[in-house]
């Protein structure tokens, strides 16, 4: 399984990415101006697949989306939740994460 795009939506609250990745030169070159999230959006791949969550709810963003060459699709959401709630270690910011195989939604898991 490959990713064949990465999204990020609401990065730093202004910011929305959508990278395709060419699967076929096996080279994506990510450039923009500084500031604009390209090193976030590798970081946030990194912590990710390293499952470091503490890492990953610490960057400003609405919404993280993997897509993969089998037409699936990873997901997290990221928003604020109830102060009420137990969470609070998290600075009041929980995660969604969905799982999709061909746009039907299989997992969902909150963190």
């Amino acid at each position: 399984m490959k990713i064949n795009k990465v999204v990020v939506l609401d990065l730093f609250g202004l910011f929305n990415h959508e990278i395709p990745f060419k699967g076929d030169r096996h080279i994506t070159i990510i450039h923009g101006p500084n500031g604009f999230g390209k090193t976030k959006l590798l970081q946030m791949i990194n912590f990710l697949f390293n499952l470091q969550w503490e890492e990953l709810i610490k960057i400003p963003f609405k919404d993280f989306i993997l897509e993969f060459d089998d037409d699936s699709q990873f997901s997290i959401h990221r928003e604020i939740f109830n102060p009420k709630d137990i969470r609070e270690k998290f600075n009041d910011y929980c995660m969604i994460f969905r799982y999709s195989e061909k746009k039907k939604s299989i997992k969902e898991y909150t963190y």
